[in-house]
């Protein structure tokens, strides 16, 4: 008699876990037979995501996060319209003094947006630095136990151009002297600030702060010679660059000969 069951199905190929690493490994290396551009794509994902955020992330903050907050209470103190309560002072020499405000206030001002403008883009450098510093990190540790050729196109150059980014965001600070020049732009602007708030003191009272404090007062022709001197010497474009701070590469070893 003929067996009416039916045959039993072939036996199905063991699917690994989704939790397993054969099954990740396994479907990455089906994405990159189906995508053999993957490795590029990558590339310009990485790339471009650092440039879309080193161009719009430093003046986002400049004018709407933290830093805005910070510096604004600041921006009070560049008012340059005082009163004149002294009487010993005639029209040509409060116009002197009137024009030496507006200028201490343009310098002023000028060394508050470089400050401002270094120092945003410092933090917005070492911090993408560190992300892309972490991601490198990752996927070097993947490489390392899978190796290159296991590993994937994808994965070497998700790693390649995440090292190039992290080496990139910390040496571009380096190279401008980001911290050098915040420092100095800090350090005129409270200069000028100060010289700001002596004309003020200056104009209410007809003296100013001095250490020590003399009991004998300052003309008023003492006073601008003064104010003058004290900008020759601040007078300063506190920009510098450094080439020679980025990393070398000897590759006279490795050549052939």
């Amino acid at each position: 008699m003929a067996d009416l069951n039916p045959p039993p199905p072939p036996p199905q190929p063991l699917q690994p876990d989704i939790f397993s690493r054969g099954w990740w490994r396994l479907k990455w290396n089906a994405f990159t037979q189906c995508a053999p551009l993957a490795p590029t794509f990558i590339a310009v994902l990485v790339f471009g995501f650092a440039v879309v955020a080193s161009w719009f992330y430093p003046p986002y903050i400049r004018d709407h996060g933290d830093p805005h907050k910070w510096m604004k209470p600041l921006l009070a103190e560049l008012n340059t319209n005082f009163t004149f309560s002294i009487t010993n002072i005639d029209a040509g020499q409060k116009s002197r003094v009137q024009e030496q405000a507006r200028h201490i206030t343009g310098r002023a001002n000028h060394h508050f947006r470089v400050m401002r403008y270094y120092y945003t883009n410092y933090y917005v450098s070492l911090l993408l630095g560190s992300i892309y510093g972490g991601l490198a990190a990752l996927s070097l540790v993947l490489l390392t136990k899978a190796g290159w050729k296991e590993g994937g196109r994808c994965l070497a150059s998700f790693f390649l151009t995440t090292t190039l980014c992290t080496t990139f965001f910390f040496t571009f600070p380096t190279w401008c002297k980001m911290d050098e020049n915040v420092t100095k732009n800090k350090a005129l602007f409270v200069r000028y600030v100060g010289l700001l708030n002596d004309a003020r003191t200056f104009a209410a009272i007809g003296d100013y702060a001095r250490d020590p404090q003399s009991t004998n007062k300052v003309s008023v022709t003492d006073f601008i010679l003064r104010m003058d001197s004290e900008m020759k010497r601040a007078n300063d474009i506190a920009v510098a660059f450094d080439a020679t701070k980025g990393p070398v590469y000897n590759l006279s070893d490795k050549l052939p000969k």
